[in-house]
């Protein structure tokens, strides 16, 4: 009985084996659980998917999106700032500046959306996230 459960792992193992996981696989997967809920899983499998590729900007802002929702606004700042370093386009610094407003540093979410400003001057998300740094620091 033991040695047929031992077989039976050591061919599952081969299957695993035979079918390497990818990044895409990854991301469609982190997708898929985060629509069913599973923000746990979700994170792993964005996680999973930078220890592949750490070069992969989409998983990095998935995996900020995901930290933000199970209120952990510092790992998600780290996580958006991987993700600017790989993709500085405006939505992602942004993304960046409204992560940090959210962890309470609002100087560097100030920075943040005065940087995007420039890039895209009708960017109304920057705009709104000046005005709340605004107000925040005006009625603390």
């Amino acid at each position: 009985m033991h040695l047929s459960l031992f077989f039976r792992i050591l061919a599952l193992g081969s299957i695993a084996a035979a079918s390497p996981v990818s990044t895409d696989s990854l991301l469609s997967q982190g997708g898929s659980f985060y629509y069913q809920g599973e923000l746990k899983k979700s994170l792993d499998s964005y996680a999973h998917a930078v220890r592949l590729s750490s070069t992969t900007a989409e998983a990095w802002l998935n995996g900020a999106v995901i930290l933000e929702e199970m209120g952990r606004p510092r790992e998600a700042v780290q996580w958006y700032e991987r993700a600017f370093a790989l993709d500085s386009d405006a939505d992602v610094l942004n993304a960046l500046a409204w992560a940090r407003f959210r962890a309470g540093d609002l100087k560097k979410a100030r920075a943040g959306f005065e940087q995007v400003l420039p890039r895209k001057p009708d960017h109304g998300y920057a705009l709104l996230g000046l005005a709340r740094v605004e107000l925040n620091e005006n009625h603390p």
